[in-house]
């Protein structure tokens, strides 16, 4: 039986006229053109909002006066369960009790953090600050110190991968706590910092409990709750074969490792994959061919993924055509730029196949359709990567379990693009130095 849910967001701030709320939920378009300048925002996000919200048959809306602050106001149904179901974390008995400290100059993040850590079992403390947490540990370190800090990245004054510094050489402290860091920010250059810092582990915000419990026994070295897959088993490729194999599939990407990977993955489930180099060709593709899906990296070269895609939308045949980026674009609204430059959908680089193909699944109709033998055999052989050639435990300097889970398990892949990457970048630096000596920023 579904339920219809009414959600109301006030607040107490600057207030609209009713001419600023008749504009409110049009693209681009902000209640008062200095909104932008004083407050950030491109006037997206309502108008997303208002398209969410219908597409879950709901209606969304606003009352405001100047000066009174506004209402915001969104109806939907869901369907409700028909029971509860409480997944219970199981914490190893020698690390019961186990003494953590909460670093985030956030205070609602601090209080989430301390709850998650409390339900499992451990001691929970909160600052909200590096230096505080520096005075924390040295005054407890005589007594019972922490085994375990969880520190926020972006804080003001020392952030935490310096915090994280101090603490790893603070003389003061006879045991040092491991540290996993906790932000928002994902980007590779701040995990990388991270690593160089010796910090143990990292999650982004917002963190599930079960994400953040399994963090954490990864750290302590032990079994996480759940099992987690290196790549998806046979019986998911024969799924998504079954549904999707046969379709076609334009890959518009400029980075040739990029093509090479992207186009094995989608090989592996029978796909029909062609390849352009840029958003000029990608248009030109479509003229003489019919595609089921287009994956359109953001920048490349001659004509980027949003104006290959406004083209493509201008053509009335095209406008159902689903349209997916690939883009290493992970900061906040990335997605939204996508959505109004007219595609459908979005999938981070590097790739991770299972979100991959989640994406396909959802936008290609499933159907039956001629899988050519090549496509096939290709499929098959992918399914057998892993017992073709030998791969060692580890490599100096490669985290070979994130780039074999990234490329579904497939070692001859892998191999070979490490290989590529050796003979094809081994210059790099002494290229980028020369440039920065020449100023060819």
């Amino acid at each position: 039986m579904l339920r219809l849910l009414r959600f109301l967001v006030s607040d107490s701030g600057i207030g609209m006229p009713p001419e600023q709320i008749a504009r409110l939920f049009s693209a681009f378009s902000q209640a008062d053109a200095s909104i932008t300048r004083k407050f950030g925002g491109t006037g997206l996000g309502l108008a997303i909002s208002k398209r969410l919200i219908e597409m879950m048959g709901g209606e969304i809306s606003v009352e405001s006066e100047p000066g009174q602050g506004s209402t915001f106001t969104f109806t939907t149904e869901f369907l409700r369960g028909k029971e509860e179901k409480t997944i219970r974390l199981i914490v190893p008995t020698d690390i019961t009790g186990l003494k953590v400290l909460v670093v985030d100059d956030n205070e609602m993040a601090r209080v989430i953090l301390r709850d998650q850590l409390t339900s499992f079992g451990f001691e929970t403390t909160t600052v909200a600050s590096g230096e505080a947490a520096l005075a924390e540990l040295e005054r407890v370190a005589s007594g019972k110190p922490y085994d375990l800090v969880l520190m926020d990245w972006k804080m003001p004054v020392m952030d935490g991968i310096e915090t994280s510094k101090q603490i790893k050489k603070n003389t003061k402290l006879d045991q040092i706590p491991l540290i996993i860091m906790v932000s928002a920010f994902g980007r590779e250059e701040v995990i990388q910092r991270a690593q160089r810092a010796g910090i143990n582990g990292f999650v982004i915000k917002p963190v599930g409990p079960s994400l953040l419990f399994d963090t954490i026994m990864q750290a302590f070295g032990q079994e996480t709750t759940i099992e987690t897959k290196s790549r998806l088993e046979p019986e998911n490729y024969e799924e998504i074969r079954d549904k999707i194999g046969g379709a076609r599939v334009l890959l518009v990407e400029d980075n040739e490792m990029n093509q090479q990977i992207a186009t094995e993955i989608l090989d592996g489930v029978g796909l029909v994959v062609d390849l352009a180099n840029d958003g000029r060709k990608a248009v030109d593709a479509l003229a003489n061919t019919d595609y089921d899906l287009i994956l359109m990296d953001v920048q490349m070269p001659v004509m980027g993924g949003y104006e290959a895609t406004r083209l493509i939308r201008q053509e009335d045949r095209f406008k159902a055509l689903p349209i997916v980026a690939m883009t290493a674009h992970a900061m906040s609204g990335a997605k939204e730029e996508c959505l109004a430059a007219g595609m459908d959908d979005y999938v981070s680089k590097p790739i991770d196949p299972a979100q991959l193909f989640t994406t396909l699944m959802r936008w290609i109709k499933p159907g039956s359709r001629e899988v050519s033998q090549e496509a096939k055999t290709k499929g098959e052989c992918s399914e057998q990567q892993d017992t073709i050639v030998k791969f060692p435990d580890s490599l100096p300097g490669i985290d070979l379990p994130t780039g074999l889970h990234r490329l579904n398990g497939n070692t001859r892949l892998f191999r070979q693009l490490i290989c590529d990457f050796a003979g094809k970048y081994v210059s790099v630096t002494a290229e980028i130095r020369s440039m920065i000596s020449r100023d060819d920023l």
